[in-house]
């Protein structure tokens, strides 16, 4: 992945938390979706502005978080999960 593409995807980034009894489903749906997904500790995602109408039109609840609290975490982890990545579901 190029650099730039990574800073945009960045900016472009809404951090949000599954509650764990939804967690599992809430991952699969964002990861069968076909576009990246930041995975971060403890339910939380870095997703698309398309995850977020996923996840309201599926019904998985979800409360977004502050930006800041996670740019850290997201530098260290630098994680982004496919479907490819994860093989077939």
């Amino acid at each position: 992945m190029s650099s730039a593409y990574s800073l945009c995807w960045e900016n472009l980034m809404t951090y949000i938390q599954i509650p764990e009894e939804h967690d599992a489903r809430g991952f699969l749906e964002l990861a069968k979706s076909g576009s990246p997904v930041c995975c971060l500790p403890q339910n939380s995602y870095g997703v698309s502005d398309e995850h977020l109408r996923l996840l309201k039109r599926k019904r998985i609840p979800f409360k977004e978080l502050k930006a800041k609290k996670f740019e850290r975490q997201r530098r260290q982890l630098d994680i982004l999960i496919t479907v490819q990545d994860i093989g077939t579901i």
